[in-house]
């Protein structure tokens, strides 16, 4: 007979991003007992290229971890570790819209403006914006464009100019992780579970009583709890809702698809370590998000290769980043097996291509040459819409299994186009709120 390890616990929470972290932090300071599952290692700030950015997407062997590659061929990334995505984002922090969530009664601000006071938001100061962002805002500005600074949750006094280091995680603690949160829940009193992956949620007649999950050199575990929160995000969450018997989870979803302008300078303005996503605007109507985006250079030189630009390999301290973010139509559908298929409609691809066109004018208002600019490959952020809520979950985020909820991206019910941390840990603090108040 198989050896089967039993746990217990209030709530255990799978997924360790800013949602489940958001909850379990939480839920533990209201003093319950929380189980906190993650697929990933427990890896901390490295703040370096190579080590860095494999070890959050799963190891380094990420292909089908933490980098997916969609059937049409288009590369997702998100984080399998500690703070889930939130160790490779730039500490964007949109305040969620209020349209969104009318239609379920409700508009999140609340919960925002807790974890903005709680977590000092704000666009980062002056001296941290560098002469790159500053060139590029002053051309949109002067275009028409109401090119702002974006808030931040990042703490300006822990930064260091010429840095640049945001995506690989902040070393210095200027960047808020959600893996912050989840180890001050583990300090008072939650346990966190490294190495474990959910296999699916135990039900019995329509409740939910726990999760059955597998841990390091394949330990079983039985996990029983009196509510379950799945927070896997976007390609994660409708997997195990897939595997528990919930079929249509995962059945269509959105991507934020994102492409680069880059634009090169005839001459050297100091553009080598800039922070990036200081500055932006966000074209609601159009569906597009523009920003200053001023990629490490091993970013910036996987994208020349795959463009075929290798010149552009050895200009990196003269290139101009603009990217352009789109709210892509619903599409696709994400496997059991963890197979994604996201085809980009031609509405989608003309949103692309509008952004082109407008990030082209930008640079060549800073000065840049048309033969100087060329543009990368789509790649694709932000999975979500998997579990919408009206349709996989109710307004508490409930499940058709009663105690079972969803908290992360894939609830939100209307493709998006923006950064959505903050968003998320709203709704994670949301259902907090909603879990307290039913006890």
């Amino acid at each position: 007979m198989e050896d089967v390890r039993k746990l217990n616990a209030d709530v255990v929470v799978v997924g360790s991003g800013p949602g489940g972290s958001t909850v379990t932090r939480d839920l533990t300071l209201k003093g319950k007992k929380v189980i906190l599952l993650e697929m990933g290692k427990d890896v901390p700030p490295i703040g370096k290229a190579i080590r860095g950015g494999s070890q959050y997407m799963g190891g380094f062997r990420p292909l089908g971890k933490g980098m997916l590659i969609s059937k049409e061929k288009t590369l997702m990334v998100r984080g399998v570790t500690t703070g889930g995505s939130s160790m490779m984002y730039l500490g964007c922090a949109h305040t969620p819209d209020p349209k969104m969530w009318q239609p379920f009664g409700f508009d999140l601000q609340p919960e925002a403006d807790e974890i903005k006071e709680e977590l000092n938001v704000a666009p980062l100061p002056d001296h941290l914006i560098g002469p790159g962002s500053t060139v590029i805002m002053q051309a949109a500005r002067d275009l028409g464009y109401d090119w702002e600074k974006i808030p931040k949750l990042i703490d300006p006094s822990k930064c260091v100019t010429d840095c640049n280091e945001c995506i690989f995680g902040c070393k210095r603690g200027a960047k808020f992780h959600a893996r912050d949160w989840a180890l001050d829940a583990v300090e008072h009193g939650a346990t966190l579970m490294n190495n474990t992956y959910c296999n699916e949620v135990l039900t019995e007649n329509g409740n939910a009583t726990g999760v059955w999950a597998t841990g390091e050199n394949g330990t079983k575990y039985e996990i029983s709890a009196d509510a379950v929160v799945i927070s896997s995000g976007g390609v994660g969450s409708p997997c195990i809702l897939q595997r528990s018997g919930i079929y249509d989870a995962g059945r269509e979803f959105f991507v934020d698809p994102f492409v680069m302008t880059c634009g090169m300078l005839r001459e050297d303005i100091g553009l080598s370590r800039e922070a990036m996503m200081v500055a932006g605007t966000h074209l609601k109507e159009d569906g597009i998000y523009l920003t200053d985006m001023f990629y490490p250079y091993m970013l910036h030189a996987g994208y020349a290769m795959t463009a075929m630009k290798y010149s552009q390999l050895t200009k990196y301290n003269r290139t101009l980043f603009i990217m352009t973010k789109i709210r892509d139509d619903v599409d696709g559908f994400v496997s059991i097996t963890n197979r994604i298929s996201k085809p980009l409609t031609f509405n989608d691809q003309f949103k692309l291509n509008k952004g082109r066109s407008i990030t082209r004018q930008i640079l060549k208002k800073v000065g840049v040459r048309d033969e100087d600019i060329w543009y990368t490959t789509p790649g694709s952020a932000h999975p979500g819409g998997t579990c919408a809520m009206g349709k996989i979950v109710n307004e508490n985020l409930e499940t058709q299994y009663k105690n079972c909820f969803v908290c992360d991206a894939s609830i939100i019910p209307v493709p998006f186009g923006i950064p959505p941390t903050l968003t998320i840990m709203s709704l994670a603090r949301k259902l907090t709120n909603y879990l307290m108040a039913r006890n």
